[in-house]
């Protein structure tokens, strides 16, 4: 099989066509700040198997064998008698959906083992919600500390798994609609983490922008390596947290946004300088923030303090695409067709903490 592996500075993939006849050569641009990595092709034989740990491309993106995870030196290996109880319950009972390297569903396996990095973690299903208020700031959740993976850590509104069930992949309908199914489970998550009520939303309400491909360790033994599907949602809705789940939400705006970027890469230990000199280049400028207080108002170097850490995903979306989606978010979700790519799955690659 060729392995061909390219560098830049942009995160977009260039993915060929696996067939049947041959196998499939896959070319990965990385994103800046991103670590080294390796990737592999994937031939019929893959199609073939009945083992989902072949589904998880252990190779896909991996670390140099002997190497320590990035985020070894800031977590230790969790015990599973640490875990808290009603993180463990989910863990053990939920279904979640490992697939192909195409997306295509295997087999239901739990959420433990489908997030174990012991043989790397099967590829599974996930979906990313970014909800919109009519003010057009976005609302953020802080995990909780009982969290499992990436405990503590600032998200997109909500990112959680569909489960193997018939509504949740799309089989209800003729032909299957994953994307239908991601919905219904966004509704279900958005109403068991942030308590907005069910009945207020719809799958009419969601945006499908994109799939992302990406692969990230929590800590040594959990991580995600998942395929996500991206949502944009624009609606005001009522909040009843579940702290167990969320420990902090926030609405922001595009300024006060970049200013917990910028604090979570000086925290990633990214200098100040260089972030400044990058913006520079770019011609934007960001600024520290709370995300309170009215939109759009200015924020001081003094506020820019505290540890901010994204959890991966989140953070790829935001530095791809995020900013140039915001700008259409309104009333008319039209305006967002241009940005969308509902048959492409972007190969992100290996996302460090």
């Amino acid at each position: 099989m060729a392995l061909i592996l390219l560098l830049a500075r942009t995160s977009e993939a260039v993915i060929s066509t696996a067939t049947r006849s041959a196998p499939c050569i896959h070319a990965f641009v990385l994103p800046r700040r991103t670590t080294s990595v390796r990737c592999i092709s994937i031939s019929d034989t893959i199609e073939r198997s009945t083992d989902v740990r072949l589904f998880s491309t252990t190779n896909f993106l991996q670390r140099p064998r002997g190497s320590a995870s990035s985020s070894s030196s800031r977590a230790a290996t969790i015990s599973a008698t640490a875990f808290d109880p009603e993180q463990a319950r989910l863990f053990e009972e939920e279904r979640i959906i490992a697939v192909t390297f195409d997306d295509k569903p295997i087999k239901a396996i739990s959420k433990r083992n489908g997030h174990r990095n012991q043989k790397g973690p099967p590829l599974h299903r996930a979906f990313s919600v970014f909800l919109f208020d009519t003010l057009g700031r976005l609302l953020l959740q802080k995990r909780a500390a009982a969290k499992i993976t990436f405990p503590s850590t600032w998200t997109n509104t909500c990112c959680s798994h569909p489960l193997w069930t018939q509504e949740e992949l799309g089989d209800d309908v003729q032909p299957s609609d994953p994307v239908l199914g991601c919905k219904r489970a966004a509704i279900r998550k958005l109403e068991q983490e942030l308590g907005i009520p069910s009945s207020s939303l719809a799958p009419s309400d969601f945006t499908y922008m994109n799939r992302i491909h990406y692969i990230s360790d929590s800590n040594p033994e959990w991580g995600e390596h998942e395929i996500d599907y991206i949502f944009l949602v624009r609606k005001d809705v009522e909040l009843n947290p579940n702290l167990n789940e969320v420990s902090e939400t926030r609405y922001v705006d595009p300024r006060e946004l970049r200013g917990m970027i910028r604090r979570a890469e000086i925290n990633r230990g990214v200098s100040r300088e260089f972030l400044l000199a990058e913006e520079a280049a770019a011609g934007t400028q960001r600024v520290g923030g709370r995300g309170e207080g009215k939109v759009g108002e200015k924020r001081t170097e003094e506020e820019e303090v505290g540890p901010v850490q994204f959890t991966p995903w989140c953070r790829a979306i935001m530095e791809k695409w995020l900013f140039v989606w915001w700008s259409d978010v309104g009333e008319d979700a039209k305006a967002l067709e241009k940005h969308r790519d509902v048959k492409r799955i972007f190969r992100i690659g290996r996302v460090d903490p």
